[in-house]
């Protein structure tokens, strides 16, 4: 996440997770391992037949394997075979300069807008909400990048 200017996740969140939505079937965890170490993994939700990567880390003195390439492919090819219709590969800034952002291309991500509504709750904090409104406003322009699974299928 450092490298990428995001925020850490706590690993409570991820056992959280992993707690509520094991058992119910729509969560889906992929590992890659090399001489018997777990090198990169990929924690993803399943949803009314998309696939959204939740989480996705790797180590980064294992990268030059391409573990999270494969991670990609083999949550990929798991997709079709439950026939699911898409991989959400996450928000990503607009950014042809990004790797994230050219990552998620080089699987056939196509830009959609991501829209993020706020309903505000606590109207004394609107003075705090006002302030952070640029920042919030930048955020929501950036575009989603959906990749369909079914187009490495059907070839459409």
């Amino acid at each position: 996440m450092q490298r990428l200017n995001g925020t850490p996740v706590p690993l409570t969140f991820f056992k959280y997770i992993w707690e509520v939505f094991k058992p119910k079937g729509v969560l889906k965890l992929f590992v890659a391992e090399y001489d018997n170490k777990i090198i990169a993994g990929t924690i993803n939700l399943v949803y009314n037949k998309v696939i959204y990567v939740w989480g996705a880390a790797s180590l980064s003195e294992y990268w030059n394997l391409r573990a999270m390439d494969l991670l990609d492919w083999n949550t990929i090819e798991w997709g079709v075979k439950h026939k699911l219709d898409f991989l959400d590969f996450g928000a990503t800034p607009s950014n042809p300069d990004s790797g994230s952002y050219n990552n998620k291309k080089s699987w056939g991500g196509e830009e959609k807008m991501l829209y993020n509504y706020h309903i505000l709750l606590q109207p004394n904090k609107w003075k705090v909400y006002k302030l952070s409104r640029n920042l919030l406003t930048s955020f929501n322009k950036n575009k989603l990048l959906q990749s369909s699974i079914t187009k490495y299928v059907r070839g459409n």
